[in-house]
This record gives C-alpha cells, structure tokens and sequence, in this order.
C-alpha cells in the first residue's frame, strides 16, 4: 500500500516528525477564507454518522448541523491520538453528539503505509455506517497501546497490520470479509486522494490540524482554543 503515500511530499513528513520529536503544541491561527475516554468503542457504541451518509465524505456527527470542523489527520499521528482523548472528548461530548457541530474527517497520510491503508478504509467502514465507530476504535488502540507510554516509534513501525485491524474492525461490529472486498476494489481511491489534494490550498502541512470558521488550527490544542471559534461559527 506504500502507493497510497505517493502524493506526500518529504518535506511535509520532516515537519510532523518535528513536532513529535521536539513535543511541541504548535498553535497557528490562520483566516485562510473570509467566507468560509481511551477504551476501545464497542458495536454497542453509539455511531454519530448514520444520517444522510455520502461515502466519499468522512463526517462525524449529524451531516445537516451548522458547524463543520474540518479535521486533517493520520491514524498513526501521535498528536492526532493526544487530541481524540483530550480536546476531542469535550468537542463530541459539548458539540457533536447534541447536533451542534460535525467533524469532517480529512485522510492526511504522514507516517507509513499501514496508517494510509487504514485511512483508505475508512471510506469502507463509513460504507457500512460504521466509521465514527473505526476512527474511535483505531484512535484508541494507538493511544492505549502505544502513544500513552509515549512509544512513539510506532507512528513509523507497521502495527496496523491486517490481525490488528481485524480485532478492531471486529470489536465495533464491522462486517470483515465486506471491508476486504471494498478495500481490495480501490472504489473509494479517488476520493481518497481528491481529499488529500484539498490540503494543499487549505495550507495543511502536518497533523493535526483543523479548519473551523475559516481559521486553520495547527496542533493538539486546549479545548478552549476549539470552543471559542466554534462558537463563533454557531452564531
């Protein structure tokens, strides 16, 4: 799967391996449009995205809500998991879940190929209304397994290997021999590189990062930073 890494440049991998060396929470405010827990989720986990679902688009939360945080991330980004179980907590919990907010969900692939190919697949878990729920589970396995202890080697080693997946995928009910057969088509390839294409003029060098309101948040931030811009978008 190292082709699905084929459109990141080295320079935009330098600079998230930078912020992870260095444990910086790099904070960059941009106006770039004036228009514009850590268990592992369970089947029994409520799923935020089951309404009026487009699998070309990865949305977490009710897709008709006012507010959209546009979120670029990797699977395998260590600050990207810190964020899930910190900031990203209190934004479900305060905005997503009552219908005020959604997440789009932007594959921003940085660190290997096994991160990409599970990027990839959310396209397929989102297939079967199952994406929150995957992004949820795989978040968690990164942070309980490994970004926790601060190993942070495994954002560059294979971890998500096709077993670890298969014990997620299973553990939220995915259907598994369906998400194989979806990922082996590459029917969502297109879409997945049409929306890493949309980082370049949304300015995305690294991960995470966010657009909310026409702002571009850099880093895993305080909650505080995330509640006054979307607040400012619900207005």
């Amino acid at each position: 799967m190292k082709q699905l890494l084929r459109n990141y440049s080295n320079k935009t991998l330098a600079y998230s391996v930078t912020l992870l060396i260095l444990g910086v929470g790099l904070l960059v405010i941009f106006n770039i449009n004036n228009d514009q827990n850590s268990s592992i989720p369970t089947d029994d986990s409520p799923s935020l995205n089951t309404t009026a679902l487009n699998p070309e688009v990865l949305i977490i939360g009710d897709p008709k809500a006012k507010v959209t945080i546009v979120e670029y991330a990797d699977f395998k980004c260590p600050q990207c998991a810190e964020f899930y179980n910190s900031a990203g907590h209190e934004i479900r919990k305060n905005y997503i879940e009552p219908g005020l907010a959604k997440i789009e969900f932007r594959p921003f692939p940085v660190f290997a190929e096994d991160g990409a190919k599970a990027l990839l697949g959310g396209y397929c878990a989102q297939e079967q209304a199952k994406f929150t729920n995957y992004h949820d589970a795989i978040f968690s396995y990164m942070w309980t397994n490994h970004f926790k202890q601060k190993d942070y080697q495994k954002a560059i080693d294979i971890v998500l290997t096709d077993p670890v997946m298969d014990q997620i995928m299973r553990q939220v009910g995915i259907d598994i021999p369906a998400f194989r057969t979806c990922l082996d088509s590459k029917k969502y390839e297109t879409a997945y590189f049409r929306t890493i294409d949309q980082g370049s003029p949304d300015g995305i060098q690294g991960t995470p990062s966010f657009i909310i309101n026409g702002q571009k948040i850099v880093g895993n931030q305080p909650y505080n930073v995330y509640k006054t811009l979307i607040d400012l978008a619900a207005r």
